[in-house]
């Protein structure tokens, strides 16, 4: 997650000294307003972007590893950000998925509905 925390954070800076009206101010950030327009990203995609960051650092570190897609981990970061444990549970299981279906062993499950059953039994086994 590096990279995300990162190159968000390095465009910001980025296109600020590529605006020349601010460019007098260093080390200030460009408003994330611009960076969305700049990338014509929404501000609820960039929200979601940013919110991985929420993850747990082992977590973060398996998102980026494996190249983990936002909206394949959105029902791991909207319920699991306050569980740790289970954020890297639900993280290693869809990565066994994923990598069974790349060696053409999988079941042919669309990840993003199996990831939020996945996320949803392992928040009821937390409560049991």
């Amino acid at each position: 997650m590096a990279r995300l925390q990162g190159g968000l954070q390095h465009i910001r800076v980025l296109l600020l000294s590529l605006n020349r009206r601010q460019a007098s101010a260093p080390g200030r950030l460009l408003p994330w307003k611009a960076v969305e327009d700049a990338l014509d990203m929404s501000r609820q995609y960039r929200l979601r972007l940013t919110a991985v960051l929420d993850l747990s650092p082992e977590a973060q570190q398996l998102v980026d590893r494996h190249n983990l897609a936002e909206a394949t981990i959105r029902p791991i970061v909207e319920k699991l950000k306050p569980y740790p444990d289970l954020q890297l549970k639900a993280l290693r299981q869809l990565i066994a998925w994923q990598e069974a279906e790349a060696l053409g062993e999988g079941e042919g499950r669309p990840l993003v509905p199996s990831v939020r059953v996945l996320v949803d039994r392992l928040l009821l086994a937390q409560q049991a």
